[in-house]
C-alpha cells in the first residue's frame, strides 16, 4: 500500500543518508590520516637531511684534521705533498707562477735540550702563528717536519716570495722569548717554478736552505 511504500522509502533514505555520512566520515578520516602521514614523512625527511648534513660536516672536519699537524694546526707533510703536486700541475697547465719557501729554525735542538720539549712546542706554535699572520689566504704554510716549515705560494713570483721570507725571518729574529729571555733565528731557501716536478721544486728550495745554513744561518737564500 501507499503508506507502506512511503515508510520503506523513508527507511531507505535514512539508510542511504547514514551510508553517505559514514562514507564522508571515512573520507575525512582518510584525509586526516594522509595529512598526518605526509607531515610525519616530511619531518622524517628533514631529520634525515639534517643528519646527513651533520655527517658530511663531520667527515669534512675529520678529513681536514687528518691533513693538519696536531701541534701547530698547519698543513702536515702528507697534505703539503699533495698540494705541491696540485699547484705544480696547475702552474704547468695555466702558466702562472708558483713559489716555495723552506724554513728551518736555527739550533732548535738546543731549545729543547736547554728548556724542555713543552717550551719547544710553544716556540713551534708561535712560529706557526707568525707564518699564518704574515702570509695571504691563498698561501699554504705547513709544518713539513720537526722544526722545518714549508710555505707554498701560488700566483707569486720569486721576488714576492723572497720579500715574504725576509719579513718572516726578521719578525722571528726580533722576538724575545719570555720568560727565557733569549733570541731565536730562522733560515730559509726560496725558489720558484721553472718547468719543475714537485720533487725538483722542493729539492731546489732545500739546497737554498742548506746554503743559508752553511753561510751563517739567520738569512734567506734565493735562486
Amino acid at each position: 500500500d501507499t503508506t507502506g511504500g512511503l515508510h520503506n522509502l523513508f527507511e531507505d533514505n535514512l539508510i542511504l543518508k547514514d551510508k553517505i555520512t559514514k562514507h564522508l566520515q571515512n573520507e575525512e578520516q582518510l584525509r586526516r590520516f594522509n595529512s598526518e602521514l605526509e607531515a610525519q614523512v616530511k619531518a622524517r625527511t628533514q631529520d634525515l637531511q639534517r643528519a646527513n648534513l651533520e655527517l658530511n660536516e663531520k667527515n669534512l672536519r675529520l678529513k681536514e684534521m687528518v691533513r693538519r699537524d696536531g701541534l701547530t694546526g698547519l698543513y702536515n707533510h702528507s697534505a703539503m705533498t699533495d698540494l705541491i703536486q696540485q699547484k705544480v700541475n696547475e702552474s704547468l697547465r695555466y702558466n702562472h707562477p708558483v713559489s716555495m719557501v723552506l724554513f728551518d729554525l736555527d739550533h732548535f735542538k738546543k731549545v729543547n735540550d736547554s728548556y724542555g720539549h713543552p717550551f719547544g712546542d710553544h716556540v713551534l706554535r708561535t712560529v706557526s702563528k707568525i707564518l699564518q699572520d704574515l702570509t695571504r689566504d691563498v698561501d699554504y704554510p705547513s709544518r713539513f717536519g720537526g722544526e722545518e716549515f714549508l710555505l707554498l705560494m701560488p700566483y707569486t713570483e720569486k721576488a714576492g716570495a723572497h720579500m715574504t721570507a725576509e719579513r718572516i725571518r726578521q719578525t722571528i729574529s726580533e722576538l724575545t722569548w719570555q720568560p727565557r729571555g733569549f733570541r731565536l733565528t730562522i733560515s730559509a731557501g726560496v725558489t720558484a717554478m721553472d718547468d719543475d716536478t714537485p720533487e725538483s721544486l722542493v729539492s731546489r728550495a732545500d739546497k737554498n736552505l742548506y746554503r743559508a745554513k752553511k753561510e751563517g744561518r739567520n738569512r734567506v737564500v734565493v735562486s
